[in-house]
């Protein structure tokens, strides 16, 4: 008992730590704090292959239909489940709805499916722009330094 007692706080400020230390962005695989452009091609691969039903490696409507009603569902699952995190879940939705009217269709070419590199193109982009010093690594202190950019440029 007096075991369990003594080892109970440093268990305690062993999950804070491991918190503290978790990965700052949902990319970084190995926890450094960092996204690197390895990390975020590994990830942008499993988003698409997820979608990409029929592993033909083309996305067509068909496809994102079908990867949308099966987000709907986990929705409606949660909401059943837990209603505050629903309502929360909801509010995000509807802030990715405003901000998806701006975004470019990714079908850059036009034929009507998305292919693996159209599908990651922006999130490449994105991460060249953010990389600062052109290390291919995005530290914290660069995502923070685009995200008061682009706020900056919201007005």
């Amino acid at each position: 008992m007096k075991t369990s007692l003594i080892l109970a706080p440093a268990l305690l400020l062993g999950f804070a730590t491991a918190a503290q230390a978790a990965p700052h962005h949902r990319g970084d695989a190995n926890g450094d704090g960092t996204l690197t452009r390895a990390e975020l091609t590994t990830k942008l691969d499993r988003r698409f292959a997820r979608l990409d039903a029929n592993s033909d490696g083309r996305i067509t409507a068909a496809e994102m239909d079908a990867a949308k009603a099966k987000r709907a569902e986990r929705r409606a699952t949660i909401a059943a489940k837990n209603p505050e995190r629903a309502t929360k879940l909801e509010a995000r939705m509807t802030r990715r709805q405003a901000r998806g009217a701006e975004r470019p269709n990714p079908d850059t070419n036009g034929d009507g499916v998305v292919t693996r590199d159209e599908f990651g193109a922006r999130a490449l982009e994105r991460f060249a722009a953010m990389d600062s010093n052109g290390d291919g690594t995005v530290t914290k202190a660069e995502r923070q330094a685009a995200r008061q950019a682009r706020r900056a440029a919201r007005g």
